[in-house]
């Protein structure tokens, strides 16, 4: 489903900046009222797109990294508990309790 032509996350948010995890930098928030708290919540979108491609995966065998292939579908059980871990942590990165 992904041949997305984005930096691969997970991202984190150092003030303005917007940086990946190996270092490099993917972008600034650049807008007249832009906060840390907004640069929180671009750097929470890489965790956030992988808990809505688990939840709209749930039974067409995606595995738990959000990609697809030739895999067995995983249990809805499964695959519910890692989209909310992943919706609980691209939660706690936007509200800033987690890098």
């Amino acid at each position: 489903m992904s041949n997305s032509k984005y930096t691969p996350g997970p991202w984190h948010a150092r003030g303005l900046e917007i940086i990946s995890s190996d270092g490099s930098f993917v972008g600034i928030v650049n807008l007249a009222r832009a906060s840390e708290n907004d640069a929180k919540l671009f750097a929470a979108a890489p965790t956030m797109l992988l808990a809505l491609r688990l939840i709209a995966g749930l039974s067409a065998g995606w595995d738990d990294d959000g990609s697809t292939g030739p895999k067995e579908p995983l249990s809805w059980e499964s695959v519910g508990r890692m989209a909310l871990d992943h919706a609980r942590a691209a939660i706690a990165k936007a509200e800033g309790s987690a890098s």
